[in-house]
């Protein structure tokens, strides 16, 4: 599927795939600026610089790996339970389990993109104002890796449990969806303190 959508995207306009190229690198261009200036502004205060990007990190990486957890699941559910494509798949003499980690690691490529759009320029700006290593910018790529494919297993792994023991219908889907929602809440609250 992904060779297809390749395939798809060189018949595209090139005025097109140039306007959405340009304005991706001035999106990620903006975010790099936006936090290279929050946390030089916040260097202005060592006694508080530790912890204060102590907290914006961990909000800030904890985001991302809850919509990474829960994009990952639904790229998943489309992958493996709507796709023509796996019904094919599963009809070939190919083991279940080769299908399902073919999917699997579609789904996470699709679903991780954004978390490293969005999370590099932040790292590549806490490396340059915090004086880091050089082996800090390496390190933090490899560290990206585990990062995406934890949340991205747990993503998937709900998902096939929710579609093996929850009922079909949506009704019964959306609650159970919505309580697991409000107690993932709660517990967030809970640990910031607020309850």
């Amino acid at each position: 599927e992904l060779g297809h959508r390749l395939r798809g995207l060189a018949r595209e306009s090139r005025l097109k795939i140039g306007f959405i190229l340009v304005f991706a690198l001035l999106l990620w261009a903006g975010l790099f600026v936006t936090f290279l200036r929050s946390f030089t502004f916040i260097g202005q205060f060592p006694g508080l610089r530790e912890v204060l990007l102590e907290h914006l990190f961990s909000l800030l990486f904890f985001a991302l790996l809850v919509m990474l957890t829960f994009s990952t699941a639904i790229i998943s559910f489309g992958s493996l339970f709507r796709a023509p494509e796996c019904s094919f798949l599963l009809v070939q003499p190919v083991r279940p389990e080769t299908v399902f980690v073919y999917k699997f690691i579609e789904s996470l490529v699709f679903s991780s993109w954004a978390l490293v759009f969005l999370g590099m320029p932040a790292l590549l700006a806490y490396g340059l104002t915090g004086d880091a290593p050089r082996y800090f910018f390496p390190l933090s790529l490899v560290a990206f890796v585990p990062f995406v494919v934890v949340p991205g297993g747990i993503g998937a792994g709900v998902m096939l449990l929710l579609v093996r023991y929850l009922p079909r219908t949506r009704r019964a889907l959306f609650l159970w969806g919505a309580l697991a929602a409000g107690a993932l809440l709660v517990v967030i609250f809970y640990q910031a303190g607020f309850g």
